[in-house]
């Protein structure tokens, strides 16, 4: 086995473990420059679509320690749920795309932990949403400061570190869109207002931005 094949060994070796799930390898990229860990992309056998890194540490005396992605996956739903329940409570009818994309999440998060679990002031774990409705939905065509108020500290109230991106846009546009429509054509989407609510790690509340694109 050369030194590729036995590193991509030991990492799958941790993950199969630690989920007790099977994975397959995809990419490895080994410490380099630009890394100081080797990482490997896996994903879970028979969902190439959800491939997700792990990271390979050895410090200076030789031990050997791990980190990985795939918590994001596990809770994705429920944490697009969730915020979608929050959001539509603070503003009304709205679809809500959430992305997880952090490269890896800390350790003791585990398939088990619920989303009050999560949030740790000195832990990396954020997420950023996109929010869109209509001013028939609204009843205008501009968010309210109130509106924007009592969505972040709902979010906040729950703990949820985030970052949203919320647009009125018109009943035909809102008619039409997908995922791939916003992400690729956001300015056609032509929105009368885009404001943005952030939670911190400190769990503050800012609003801000106002007007169009």
């Amino acid at each position: 086995m050369n030194t590729n094949d036995a590193i991509k060994t030991d990492m799958l070796a941790y993950v199969n473990e630690k989920y007790e799930a099977t994975f397959v390898a995809d990419t490895l990229i080994k410490a380099n420059w630009a890394y100081h860990y080797d990482k490997l992309y896996v994903y879970p056998e028979g969902e190439a679509e959800n491939k997700f890194e792990i990271h390979r540490y050895q410090d200076e005396a030789g031990n050997i320690s791990y980190a990985d992605g795939y918590f994001g996956i596990l809770i994705k739903n429920d944490y697009d749920r969730v915020v979608s329940d929050i959001v539509q409570a603070a503003i009304g009818e709205a679809t809500v795309y959430t992305s997880l994309d952090q490269e890896i999440y800390a350790n003791r998060l585990k398939p088990e932990t619920k989303l009050s679990g999560i949030y740790h002031p000195d832990e990396i774990f954020s997420s950023q949403s996109f929010v869109f409705t209509t001013p028939s939905q609204l009843g205008s065509d501009q968010f309210s400061d109130e509106q924007l108020r009592v969505l972040g500290q709902k979010l906040a109230d729950e703990k949820l570190v985030c970052f949203l991106t919320l647009y009125v846009i018109s009943d035909d546009n809102y008619a039409n869109l997908d995922e791939a429509t916003f992400k690729n054509n956001l300015i056609k989407l032509n929105p009368s207002d885009r404001r943005m609510v952030e939670i911190d790690y400190s769990l503050a509340v800012a609003i801000k931005g106002s007007g169009t694109i």
